[in-house]
């Protein structure tokens, strides 16, 4: 941790946007996050995924940044209009203008790409700057619909047949490894088959990530890519250079659409199925498959639920993703860029609530509610500088690291536990072996009341002499595998609950 710390000082550092947004949080070392970003360039990639709970601290963040004489350069490829607006007016607000006059001072251009900039000159406070988009991303991604999971295996299968490389990006840990055990059961070459998803320890996915790039990555060729499979969460598309030849994603968020698409024929190859830049893609026009309910023009109160119940899970708003539908059923598919701007604003827009369905309005309701109390619970969070100025007054309440007050607000407590193995002499050591880093190495974070508190637990002559031995293991909370009837681990399926089928 404190290595992160140290990194805010120097010259050039790169971290989450976490490690930026505790400067504004009563958190322990918050006056040296906050000097280490002094008068610096802020870069944020992704902001659009930014919920109202990490939004309201941004906010806050940007603003003392502002004051501390510092600029930032915020970066995203989905952002609504209103989402635009708002971080304008952070900068706009402090700006010469008066109240009256900046708070008409909109962003109003609906180009895709566009710079905006925001400064605090009396002459040009706000330039909007149409940008070109580049050729080879700039195409029409048809969109088909499979509706049950045969269809999608039959589709996996018949892409295997054809010698294509296929990913399926699910929306959940446990519908992923439901789908790898259905796909694993129909392939003729199982180990062609990949998983990837957030409950692996690092060592592990850092090996997989390896290993999907060798599979789909710009270096791949036909030999590496020749059916392959890959089932995969949300982390295939937030952090990979990859390329399918087939993709299938469960129903999402328009962006996350977007994003996931942008993964599909990415990068353009020749007969040998190897990356060639400046050539057309020798590959069949792209098609996203979107596994999604069947449409309905008056969708009934559980339309996603009914067969989607991880999906309404873990993403709350059906009506959201109904008017996402709803919009590629109208265009047909998604044209980059002409067509960015509508998808985004068809769902993100004030307008578009309206539009909801009236069975799915109750739900959405619901949703905006809990935005607005991760919002409340943001604001209630964070330094109240702009009310007291910087100083120990501005939180009633001070932290240690490992205290419960976060950077991202979450329904579900987690925590991080430290997978153990014994050694040849009988003692508890860290999964993975490394002379500095084999605790952070071992570590995987998973839900505390679904899994972590039913775990079986160690004695504490074996914490205490674990935590001699690894100072930082006492912060985790330690389990062996080995040991355990109801969980299990390995490298290839990550952590699971054991059940009577094994997984071969």
């Amino acid at each position: 941790m404190i290595l992160v710390k140290k990194a805010l000082l120097a010259p050039v550092g790169v971290g989450t946007i976490d490690q930026a947004l505790l400067a504004v949080l009563p958190r322990r070392h918050q006056s040296l996050r906050l000097l280490g970003l002094h008068r610096k360039v802020l870069i944020f990639d992704e902001v659009h995924a930014a919920d109202e709970y990490m939004f309201e601290l941004l906010e806050s963040l940007l603003s003392l940044h502002l004051h501390q004489g510092g600029s930032a350069i915020l970066l995203t490829a989905t952002l609504s209009m209103e989402q635009r607006q708002r971080l304008a007016h952070i900068w706009l607000k402090e700006s010469w203008l008066k109240e009256s006059q900046h708070s008409h001072l909109i962003p109003t251009n609906y180009h895709f790409p566009l710079a905006t900039k925001v400064s605090l000159t009396s002459t040009t406070p706000l330039i909007e700057h149409e940008l070109e988009s580049r050729a080879d991303v700039s195409r029409f991604v048809k969109v088909d619909y499979l509706e049950s999971e045969k269809a999608v295996l039959d589709k996996v299968m018949a892409s295997i047949a054809r010698g294509e490389c296929v990913v399926w990006i699910r929306n959940s840990v446990d519908d992923a490894l439901k789908a790898y055990e259905a796909i694993y059961s129909l392939m003729t070459v199982p180990e062609d088959l990949l998983l990837f998803h957030s409950r692996f320890i690092l060592d592990d996915r850092q090996s997989i990530e390896k290993r999907v790039l060798d599979c789909f990555g710009k270096g791949s060729n036909a030999e590496s890519r020749v059916g392959k499979v890959l089932i995969a969460t949300q982390v295939f598309q937030e952090s990979l250079d990859a390329d399918a030849d087939v993709m299938i994603s469960d129903i999402c968020p328009i962006d996350d659409l977007i994003q996931r698409a942008g993964r599909l024929h990415r990068h353009t190859r020749n007969q040998q199925s190897a990356y060639q830049s400046g050539i057309t893609d020798t590959r069949p026009n792209p098609v996203l498959y979107l596994h999604a309910p069947a449409w309905s023009d008056e969708p009934a109160v559980d339309w996603l639920s009914k067969d989607f119940r991880n999906t309404q899970y873990v993403y709350r708003s059906p009506g959201r993703l109904w008017l996402g539908m709803k919009k590629l059923k109208e265009l047909g598919g998604i044209k980059m860029p002409e067509q960015a701007r509508d998808l985004i604003e068809a769902v993100y827009s004030s307008a578009a609530f309206d539009q909801i369905p009236t069975t799915l309005l109750k739900l959405e309701q619901a949703t905006q509610g809990d935005e607005l109390a991760k919002a409340s619970k943001a604001k209630s969070n964070r330094l109240k500088w702009q009310d007291y100025g910087y100083s120990d007054h501005s939180n009633q309440y001070w932290f240690d690291d490992d205290s419960d007050i976060s950077t991202r607000h979450s329904d579900i407590e987690t925590v991080n536990v430290l997978l153990l193995k014994r050694n040849t002499s009988g003692k508890l050591e860290p999964r993975v072996d490394h002379p500095k880093f084999a605790v952070q190495l071992s570590t995987l974070k998973i839900s505390k009341n679904k899994y972590a508190a039913k775990l079986t637990q160690l004695s504490e002559d074996e914490r205490d002499d674990l935590a001699q031995r690894y100072p930082s293991s006492k912060y985790l909370q330690s389990w062996l595998p080995e040991e355990d009837t109801g969980f299990e681990y390995n490298d290839r399926f990550g952590f699971k609950e054991t059940n009577n089928k094994d997984m071969l």
